[in-house]
C-alpha cells in the first residue's frame, strides 16, 4: 500500500502533477520532500533517492537530498547527465551512484580556483560509492579567461575528514586532482584518518589522479591513475606534505597501476618535512608505473631530514624516457630508508638520463655519508651496456643492498656506479637478447661486481 504526496500546479489552463515523494512499504527507498523537514530523527527515511522538484536544478536537487539527513542518498541512472555546481558532503552520509550515472559539472560554474565537485572538509563516517559511475568537470575550461588561476578544482576534495570510503568510481577531467586528501587549511592543520580510495580510475585530470598532503591511516587499493596532464607534477600519485605537522602515516597503496603520465609515476616528495615531523610510514604493493614521460618513481627530501621508512614491495617499473628511480637528497637522512623489496625496473632511462638510476647529492655536505636507500632482490632490465647507478654530489653515499642487472652480452667497462662510493652489491647477468617485461631470451651467464 503506498501513500502519495503531490501538488497541483495550474498552468495555462493545465494541470501538472508533480510527485514530491513516494513511500512505499515495499520499497526501501523514500523521495526527500525539503532540506528544513521536520520530522523526528526516528522517522527519517532510510533512502533519498534524488528527484528534482518542478524547476529545481540538480545541484539543488541533489544538496537538497544530502542535506535531508537521510543516511542514504542515491542518485538514480537517468538518460542524461546530472549537471551541478559544488556539492558540499556531511556527516554520517552514504552517497550511492548508480551504474551508468554520470556526474558532470555545469558549463561557466567552478570559476573560483578552489570549486571542486564533492567537498568534504572535516566530515566524518561518509562513504561514496559508484561503481560503473563518472564524476565529469571541465577542465579544457577552467584555463580559460574568467577562470581563476590554479590546480585544485578536484573530483572529491578531503581536508581533515575522517572515516571516509570512496568506492567504484571512475573521475576525470578534473581541474585539479582526482581525489584530494589533506589537512585543514588553518594553523590546526588536522589530516585526514582512516580514508579508503577502492577500485577507481583517475583517468585524464590536470594536476595528479590523486595527492595525499596530509594523511594517517589512508589506504588506495585496485586504483587506476592515468594520462594525467596540465600542471606538475602531472603525476599518478603524489605524497607531498606542505608542512613539517603534516603527517603520511600508515599510508597503504596495494595494487594500483600508473599509466602514461605526463609527469612522475609515483611521487614522495618530503622537502617540507623535518626531523620535527611526525615518523613517515608508506608502504607501496604490486603496485606498476608504466609509460611516465617523466621519472617512474621521484622521491626528495630537504634540508633538514626526515624520519621514517618508505618501502616499495613487489613492484614493477616500464618504459620511460627518464630515469626509472630519481632521488634528489639536500640532506644526509640518518633516520629515514627509502628501500626497494623484489622490485623490477625495464626499458627505462631510454633517452635522457645516463643511468636507470638517477641520485642527486649535491646539496648534500661534502663531509656527509647520504643515501639511506636500500635494495633488496630487486633486478633491472637494461637493453644498454651502462652504469645501473649515477651518483652526482656526495664523495660517498649510503645505497646498500643487492641488486641484479640484467644487461646485454659483452658489456664493457661500465658496471660500476659512476660517482660516489656505494656498498651496492650487483649481480649482472649477461643475455644475448632482452625481450622486455623481465623475459631473458639467452641462457643467462653471471658475473659479479661486489
Amino acid at each position: 500500500m503506498s501513500v502519495y504526496s503531490a501538488k497541483h500546479i495550474v498552468n495555462s489552463g493545465k494541470l501538472i502533477t508533480d510527485i514530491l515523494a513516494v513511500i512505499s512499504v515495499a520499497t526501501p527507498y523514500a523521495l526527500c520532500k525539503d532540506q528544513s523537514s521536520d520530522l523526528r530523527p526516528d522517522s527519517l527515511p532510510v533512502t533519498c533517492v534524488v528527484t528534482p522538484h518542478f524547476g529545481e536544478t540538480d545541484t539543488v536537487a541533489i544538496q537538497r537530498c544530502i542535506d535531508s539527513k537521510a543516511p542514504e542518498v542515491v542518485i538514480p541512472f537517468i538518460a542524461r547527465p546530472w549537471i551541478v555546481e559544488p556539492l558540499r558532503l556531511r556527516d554520517g552520509l552514504m552517497l550511492r551512484l548508480e551504474p551508468g550515472v554520470r556526474l558532470e559539472a555545469k558549463p561557466g560554474s567552478f570559476t573560483k580556483n578552489t570549486d571542486s565537485m564533492l567537498i568534504g572538509h572535516e566530515v566524518h563516517n561518509v562513504s561514496i560509492l559508484g561503481y560503473g559511475a563518472t564524476i565529469r568537470m571541465r577542465k579544457a575550461d577552467y584555463v580559460k579567461f574568467g577562470y581563476q588561476p590554479g590546480q585544485w578544482r578536484h573530483g572529491i576534495d578531503l581536508r581533515g575528514s575522517t572515516n571516509i570510503n570512496i568506492e567504484g568510481l571512475a573521475i576525470t577531467h578534473t581541474g585539479g586532482d582526482g581525489v584530494y586528501i589533506g589537512p585543514t587549511w588553518d594553523d590546526r592543520r588536522i589530516p585526514c584518518r582512516n580514508v579508503t580510495v577502492r577500485n577507481c580510475t583517475m583517468d585524464r585530470n590536470f594536476r595528479q589522479g590523486i595527492s595525499i598532503v596530509s594523511g594517517v591511516n589512508v589506504t588506495i587499493a585496485n586504483c587506476v591513475f592515468s594520462r594525467t596532464r596540465g600542471t606538475n607534477p602531472q603525476a599518478g600519485i603524489d605524497l607531498e606534505p606542505a608542512h613539517f605537522n603534516d603527517k603520511l602515516s600508515d599510508i597503504h597503496i596495494h595494487n594500483c597501476s600508473s599509466i602514461g603520465n605526463v609527469g612522475s609515476g609515483f611521487i614522495v616528495s618530503l622537502t617540507r618535512q623535518t626531523s620535527r615531523s611526525s615518523a613517515i610510514s608508506v608502504l607501496f604493493e604490486n603496485c606498476l608505473a608504466r609509460g611516465s614521460q617523466s621519472h617512474l618513481v621521484q622521491t626528495s627530501i630537504g634540508l633538514s631530514p626526515p624520519r621514517g621508512t618508505v618501502l616499495f614491495r613487489n613492484c614493477t617499473f616500464e618504459d620511460s624516457p627518464k630515469a626509472g628511480l630519481r632521488a634528489i637528497w639536500k640532506s644526509a637522512p640518518k633516520q629515514f630508508l627509502l628501500h626497494f623489496e623484489n622490485c623490477k625496473w625495464s626499458g627505462v632511462a631510454a633517452r635522457y638520463d645516463r643511468a636507470p638510476f638517477a641520485l642527486d647529492l649535491a646539496f648534500v655536505d661534502r663531509f656527509s655519508i647520504a643515501g639511506g636507500i636500500r635494495f633488496t632482490n630487486s633486478t633491472v632490465f637494461d637493453h644498454r651496456s651502462r652504469s645501473v647507478l649515477d651518483v652526482v654530489g656526495a664523495s660517498r653515499s649510503d645505497i646498500k643492498g643487492k641488486l641484479q642487472v640484467v644487461t646485454p652480452l659483452h658489456a664493457k667497462d661500465k658496471l660500476r656506479p659512476t660517482g660516489s662510493t656505494t656498498e651496492l652489491s650487483i649481480e649482472y647477468v649477461e643475455s644475448a637478447s632482452l625481450l622486455g617485461q623481465g623475459k631473458i631470451g639467452a641462457a643467462p651467464q653471471i658475473r659479479r661486481d661486489e
